[in-house]
């Protein structure tokens, strides 16, 4: 021992590759027996104190310049030091920043990275050092993040047992006075287990990680602390959902905006830097699913007690002024059409909901986006699911007369567009070959697996729900224009044979053709509808007469837009193509 202390006291300042390698190939095998009896526990060694300092003290001798990083007689030492220190009860008035330093220059080479993660290395080196230490904390957390960005290429040398079993260690820890250390440690080591896609090979408690993600939400709401948290807990996340393992599942509102609003958050903070000219938004697709999980918490939003979650729907607005800034800066046109749709259908259904009114500039982009879609007839439908959210959100901030002129004829050009675009060959034939629309080909087997099929039929039809209490309930509004009545009833005709059926057959098509075309009241009463009741007065779906019956003085277009804007939604991108809904249809007396 003495002399092995010797020859790190002096060479220890000097960088000469021949004398470490010298080190290590003449280290006397006795006293590398005596410390390994140590690193499995045994005590009953001479001079057992100094023999504790004297583990580290070379470890941090060898790894103290790059020399012997590769060299694999060296890497015993690090297998030594990791068992000792997993059983080491802390030595008292150790300095732990030489050794941060080695270990730093050893995690350099990723086998040796490996090993520190299947030893869980840094959770025992914070035990007996750190807590300690910790003005060397900083120093620490820089060391984590450095270790658990291995390269992909080593995945394969992880032990998922020893994961497993290092996270069950580093929970039971998050319960004390370091919690956020500890925390940081898991979501670190679950951030690299998700990556490369070991989350099937390792057992851990789903319900306990998300009870903890609520403490992570709670703290970054109130305190905005814990902000790399939250970015890792969001790929965590999608990890978990994406997994084929996985039986943890949003099946209700609560975790529905838990999520939402992590998911927010985290899109927020890249699409800010993004628009800080850091970096590219890019629309992978866990993107593309957690956007799609915080729209249906806009599709929920009527079931939301907003006092409540006041804090929610300030991270809904972020994020949409986050898009807003977004979409000025950058070019829809310079990304593929789908990702342009989804992200141009997520920021029409954010302002439409947070009641953000659109820019003139947001006005011309989704004109100019629009145009693109009004051209292809296969694609109308899209353009019209636009077209609504923004004649709402416009409607709504600007106090549109709806019985103006202008404004029926807004509502024909509607009624006409959606009957092309409902009767359309090419979109006919898709749906017929393919069960899903144009651009929500894999929406359902990825991309909202996240949700119970249960839930989203709940919110469904609590969205009908809330649609028919909300026009039953108003005051009635008497309007001068006969014309805008008719229009009314050719615009809900249409759109309550959408709600019975995602296409409109050559005979319907006519009828509706002619009510637009020719003398709209003598075609309705003409009795030529397939589904219309001998009653001219009422409207039929299904072939049986709805349960409900609005006035017309109760209803108004952007009622149909909102029930045009639920059916599309419903069919196309949370429920199925054959999905109707039987208790909201809107029925009313001329």
């Amino acid at each position: 021992m003495k002399a092995v202390r010797k020859f790190i006291s002096h060479f220890t300042p000097l960088s000469d590759t021949e004398s470490d390698r010298l080190f290590i190939k003449n280290f006397p095998m006795e006293l590398y027996g005596e410390l390994y009896w140590m690193s499995e526990g045994g005590r009953n060694i001479d001079r057992y104190q100094e023999k504790k300092i004297l583990i580290l003290d070379i470890f941090t001798f060898i790894y103290r310049n790059s020399h012997l990083i590769t060299n694999r007689k060296a890497q015993s030492f690090i297998v030594l030091v990791l068992k000792f220190i997993n059983i080491c009860s802390g030595i008292e008035d150790y300095d732990p920043n030489p050794l941060l330093d080695s270990i730093s220059n050893c995690i350099t080479h990723d086998p040796n990275k490996v090993l520190f993660i299947n030893e869980n290395g840094m959770c025992n080196f914070f035990d007996n050092f750190i807590i300690k230490n910790t003005e060397s904390i900083e120093r620490f957390r820089t060391m984590c993040q450095s270790l658990y960005q291995l390269d992909r290429g080593n995945n394969t040398l992880l032990i998922p047992k020893k994961l497993t079993k290092g996270l069950k260690d580093i929970y039971a820890k998050c319960y004390t006075p370091w919690h956020l250390e500890y925390e940081q440690l898991y979501l670190n080591i679950l951030r690299m287990i998700s990556r490369f896609g070991l989350l099937d090979d390792i057992e851990f408690n789903a319900n306990l990680l998300y009870r903890n993600s609520l403490n992570i939400l709670t703290r970054h709401t109130t305190t905005n602390l814990a902000f790399f948290s939250i970015e890792y807990l969001a790929k965590i996340w999608s990890g978990i959902f994406n997994c084929s393992k996985n039986t943890f599942e949003i099946d209700g509102l609560e975790r529905l905006i838990h999520f939402a609003a992590l998911f927010s958050i985290q899109i927020t903070r890249k699409l800010t830097k993004v628009n800080d000219r850091d970096g590219k938004f890019s629309l992978t697709k866990n993107k593309i699913q957690r956007l799609y999980l915080i729209y249906f918490i806009f599709m929920a939003f009527p079931m939301i007690d907003i006092r409540r979650y006041n804090w929610f729907f300030k991270v809904l607005k972020q994020l949409h002024l986050s898009f807003q800034k977004y979409i000025e800066m950058y070019s829809i046109d310079d990304i593929p059409t789908q990702d342009s749709y989804l992200i141009l259908q997520f920021y029409a259904k954010s302002g439409l909901i947070l009641n953000i009114p659109m820019s003139f500039n947001d006005y011309q982009i989704f004109m100019s986006f629009a145009t693109r879609l009004y051209v292809d007839p296969s694609l109308k439908l899209h353009y019209l699911y636009l077209y609504s959210c923004n004649l709402l959100n416009i409607q709504h901030h600007l106090n549109i007369n709806e019985s103006s002129t202008e404004y029926i004829l807004s509502m024909k050009n509607f009624a006409y567009d959606l009957i092309l675009a409902l009767s359309d060959s090419a979109y006919i034939d898709k749906l017929q070959s393919d069960s899903n629309l144009f651009m929500y080909e894999y929406l359902k087997s990825h991309d909202i697996s996240a949700m119970t099929k249960d839930f989203i039929n709940s919110v469904c039809l609590e969205c009908e729900s809330y649609l028919s209490y909300v026009v039953e309930n108003r005051i009635p509004e008497v309007y001068g224009h006969a014309e805008y009545i008719l229009q009314l009833h050719i615009s809900l005709l249409i759109v309550n044979s959408f709600n019975s059926s995602t296409y409109l057959d050559k005979m319907k098509r006519d009828f509706f053709m002619r009510c637009l075309h020719e003398n709209a009241q003598t075609v309705l009463d003409s009795k030529s509808y397939p589904e219309k009741s001998n009653t001219s007065s009422e409207i039929i779906s299904h072939g049986i007469a709805a349960p409900q019956v609005i006035k017309c003085c109760q209803l108004s277009f952007e009622d149909i837009l909102r029930w045009f804007i639920l059916i599309y939604e419903h069919k196309f991108i949370f429920g199925r193509r054959d999905s109707t809904f039987e208790n909201c249809i809107f029925l009313f007396h001329l």
